[in-house]
């Protein structure tokens, strides 16, 4: 399998201390997030497959996020979050792939891929609140 050609795999940090990676050292075998999607996560992380380094990451403690080296809170309006005001964080995280085709039948000749990670969560007062992290190269970020 080999990462498949992706930049980033994920890895988790469970709250009884457990640590589990998407691929194992060789990359050959993959843990599907669905067998873990459900457990009790405390941070999610996506690591650069070429240099092992953990690039972006979201707490599900307090809402934080970990973007190249620094931690974050993101802004509801113009009011940063606090724990107090917050239930529970639930993980959000997918991939969003373009590919595009020469032609109806022909060969592919490009794909991206966009990495989201976030969390949802309700508030005290019953407030869904959402907040996303779009990774669509190393250079490239934006919250939403």
């Amino acid at each position: 399998m080999k990462y498949d050609g992706l930049k980033y795999q994920w890895v988790v940090n469970l709250s009884n201390g457990t640590d589990v990676s998407q691929f194992n050292d060789d990359g050959e075998n993959e843990v599907l997030f669905k067998d873990i999607r459900d457990k009790d996560i405390s941070k999610f992380w996506l690591m650069n497959v070429e240099t092992r380094r953990l690039d972006f990451g979201v707490d599900l403690k307090n809402g934080k996020f970990f973007v190249f080296g620094k931690w974050v809170l993101v802004a509801d309006g113009d009011k940063i979050l606090s724990d107090s005001k917050i239930l529970k964080y639930r993980l959000i995280y997918f991939r969003q792939v373009t590919k595009v085709f020469a032609g109806m039948s022909g060969p592919e000749i490009n794909s991206t891929i966009v990495f989201f990670i976030g969390w949802q969560a309700n508030s005290e007062t019953g407030q869904n609140i959402k907040k996303l992290l779009q990774i669509h190269d190393s250079k490239t970020i934006a919250f939403g």
